[in-house]
């Protein structure tokens, strides 16, 4: 929604001033969110606050058409959806840690953001598309139905590593055993 969310607002709010503080709001929340999500993850585990970030964006996609009919609700429903998607960045990377280890979670995690970057860059070539084909409503549903299938991969991901301990070690421990 980040790459047409000034588009869809500007037919009903025309006021570039709103438009720029969204764009701070939106950085702040999701600043704010990456911190928020990883601490909630570290508390409550992944698929907790993954799920809750999934169902948010859920309900986000469903009722964001009908948003732009009040300023703060529109800065709420935007800010919010930038935010999540912030927090989803910062929740992956615990996850690589957690399933692939240290050494090869960082790795992992590298590949998954670059592919972050071109699902991103697909998804505002896609909402081009629709936009032009089927308008912001249909656009809307398509975007929020893609979230049951996250929600589907969630349900598949697997609760604990399958891989066990690594089997070199991150920190080498040396010991000092010089006695006589």
């Amino acid at each position: 929604m980040f790459a047409v969310y000034k588009t869809f607002g500007q037919e009903t709010i025309e006021d570039d001033r709103f438009y720029t503080f969204i764009n701070i709001a939106n950085m702040g929340s999701s600043a704010l969110c990456r911190l928020g999500c990883a601490a909630l993850m570290d508390r409550f585990g992944f698929r907790k606050v993954f799920l809750c970030i999934l169902l948010t964006q859920l309900v986000l996609g469903y009722t964001y058409y009908f948003t732009r009919a009040s300023k703060a609700l529109f800065l709420l429903a935007t800010s919010l959806e930038m935010g999540l998607e912030g927090g989803i960045i910062s929740t992956l990377l615990g996850l690589c840690g957690r399933i692939f280890g240290h050494q090869m979670g960082v790795k992992v995690y590298s590949v998954l953001y670059f592919s972050l970057i071109i699902g991103l860059l697909l998804s505002v070539l896609l909402q081009s598309l629709l936009l032009a084909q089927v308008g912001f409503v249909c656009m809307f549903l398509v975007i929020a139905s893609l979230n049951w299938g996250s929600l589907a991969l969630l349900r598949a991901l697997p609760v604990e590593s399958p891989w066990k301990a690594e089997s070199k070690p991150i920190l080498i421990e040396f010991k000092n055993d010089f006695s006589p």
